[in-house]
């Protein structure tokens, strides 16, 4: 089946919180080659930084593929303003669990600009808290491997769960203690930093 694709790395593994912006398809967990994720796009409307993918030879990333009609694409580009979008090559991708990688066009958005996070613009948890809860849906190994292969977790962090930065945060956190649980597992340093 051919069609139009987006590789999402973020908040774009939660089809709750795709469906808040448009129509998507099933999504395929997947790992993409020459694609490095790191806290780099700030958004100053939320007072918070969000995750950018870059390209890099060397690095991957795991996300979703996710099916979306040519009508649905502005919606979406729209929702990730401040991002362009990229074509990924499909020999760099390789599903979870041998799934195969549907032909057709696939997209990545990318910042237009890399920035830090900062006091201003931090990491918000509840931005972090979609991500993660989406990557638990696809096993403990990949929401391990979300925060493994994100540069700058030793930014500044902020815990806002009580009152949300992020747009689309969840309401209600089911996951909460066992995400903290696994960022202070992975990442200690950095998780005992967080206000």
């Amino acid at each position: 089946m051919s069609g139009t694709y987006l590789f999402g790395y973020g908040s774009l593994i939660s089809s709750e919180s795709r469906a808040r912006t448009g129509y998507s398809g099933e999504a395929i967990p997947c790992v993409v080659k020459g694609v490095q994720r790191g806290w780099n796009m700030v958004v100053p409307e939320y007072k918070m930084t969000a995750v950018g993918a870059t390209l890099n030879l060397h690095s991957t990333c795991n996300g979703v593929i996710v099916p979306i009609q040519e009508t649905e694409l502005p919606k979406f580009d729209k929702r990730e303003s401040g991002y362009h979008r990229s074509k990924v090559d499909r020999s760099n991708i390789k599903g979870i669990n041998n799934q195969t990688i549907p032909k057709g066009s696939i997209w990545v958005y990318i910042p237009d600009e890399i920035q830090s996070p900062s006091l201003n613009n931090p990491i918000a948890q509840s931005y972090v808290d979609v991500i993660i809860s989406a990557c638990f849906d696809y096993g403990e190994d990949f929401a391990r491997q979300f925060i493994k292969t994100t540069l700058n977790w030793d930014s500044p962090w902020i815990n806002d769960r009580q009152n949300p930065r992020y747009p689309r945060a969840m309401s209600k956190v089911p996951l909460a203690s066992k995400i903290d649980s696994l960022l202070e597992q992975l990442i200690p340093t950095e998780f005992l930093q967080r206000n």
